[in-house]
């Protein structure tokens, strides 16, 4: 029994000293616990920040991609509207071509009626011309016929100063005069009728020559209000023509200058666009790489939580380590020099220490609250060198 007895103390300071280590093991894990929840709030903040910035980012992306909805249906509008120029442009070229068909057609038939009227008027000029040498050799013959009548007359005189002699002679030559009395009457007829034909015919010639002079003017006169009129068709048409190319010319330059400006929108309008686009991809770079961070600490926290789970199995069996010593080895309710239990120690400790654990307190309650076994006779300590029997303690050296 003294060989036990003796061997009792040496196991108790050997518990005491597996107690004191698991003791420290706990204090380590602890504290390793302690930094995992800080890592682990750090963490949760982290990732309560990143989720916000993700909603304001998707909110963002949603204002950005109903912008862009927007945008596109503008841009749609602006592509209709083109479209609608183009057509009323094409139609406006065809209907400008039209125009210049005709006006064409038209500067064609008034070439060609120009054209008719000159050789007209060169025809009637022609025909002025010959008219006109025609009533000049009319007048030189009038002249001729003139100077004729003159010598006529001249003639005549001589005649009648012939007859007036004769007359005077006949007194004196009666049987002569009588011989020639047939002879004479015949002549002087002759003369007389080649007279009146000659003083008609200048007459008949100015008569002639006033008829032909009247439908002269009358065909002058026609054709300078035939070639007047149709001046004044051609002037009006190609002024109408000169018109009508102007208005169209500024209608032209009009909607060139409002498609320019739908041009210029159009290129804004995907400039916009592909500014947008680019910040929509940044901005979906952005998500990517904050989803991979996201998924990086749910991988953290994943990990983290497999680790808390393993030092929370391992505190568990400490604590049932603990627990079975302490209903093995726990000294009666008699403190040796104001210590207490290694247990009740930590409990303490752990209780005054801001930080903690939800497993230290439970082995600490559970340390307080084990009930007290039966008293040993004899305690050994082998820090202090004090042993218990019976209520009576003895100093001893080891």
């Amino acid at each position: 029994m003294s060989a036990r007895l003796e061997e009792i103390p040496i196991e108790l300071a050997l518990h005491e000293e597996t107690q004191d280590k698991l003791v420290e093991m706990l204090f380590v894990h602890l504290d390793i616990i302690s930094e995992k929840d800080c890592m682990i709030s750090q963490q949760k903040h982290d990732i309560q920040n990143m989720l916000r910035k993700q909603t304001k980012m998707e909110e963002e992306h949603q204002n950005v991609l109903l912008e862009l909805q927007e945008k596109n249906q503008r841009l749609h509008e602006v592509e209709k509207q083109c479209h609608d120029l183009k057509e009323d442009n094409w139609e406006k070229d065809n209907e400008i071509a039209e125009l210049i068909k005709d006006n064409g057609t038209l500067t064609a038939q008034g070439f060609c009626h120009t054209e008719i009227l000159q050789t007209q008027i060169q025809e009637k000029s022609e025909l002025c011309f010959l008219k006109n040498e025609e009533i000049q050799n009319l007048r030189k013959y009038f002249k001729s016929l003139v100077q004729e009548l003159k010598l006529v007359k001249a003639e005549n005189n001589e005649l009648k100063k012939v007859m007036h002699s004769n007359h005077r002679g006949s007194q004196s030559h009666s049987g002569d005069s009588q011989e020639q009395m047939p002879v004479i009457p015949t002549e002087i007829q002759l003369l007389q009728m080649k007279q009146s034909e000659a003083q008609l015919e200048p007459f008949q010639k100015a008569a002639q020559n006033k008829l032909f002079e009247k439908s002269l003017r009358k065909l002058l006169v026609k054709k300078s209000a035939n070639s007047t009129g149709n001046q004044t068709q051609i002037t009006a048409t190609v002024s109408v023509l000169r018109k009508l190319l102007r208005s169209y010319e500024m209608k032209l330059e009009k909607e060139t200058s409002k498609v320019l400006m739908l041009k210029n929108t159009a290129q804004r309008f995907e400039q916009q666009n592909k500014e947008l686009l680019l910040m929509l991809g940044t901005w979906v770079k952005c998500l990517e790489q904050s989803s991979a961070k996201m998924q990086e600490l749910e991988e953290k926290n994943k990990e983290l939580e497999k680790s808390l789970q393993d030092l929370n199995k391992e505190g568990k069996a400490l604590e049932m380590i603990d627990r079975k010593q302490s209903v093995m080895f726990i000294i009666p309710n008699t403190p040796k020099r104001g210590k207490v239990s290694g247990l009740q120690h930590l409990g303490a400790i752990r209780q005054s220490s801001p930080v903690g654990s939800r497993a230290l307190r439970q082995l600490s309650s559970c340390a307080n609250r084990s009930p007290p076994l039966r008293r040993c006779p004899w305690y050994s300590c082998p820090k202090y060198g004090m042993v218990k029997g019976g209520g009576n303690e003895k100093k001893f050296l080891l």
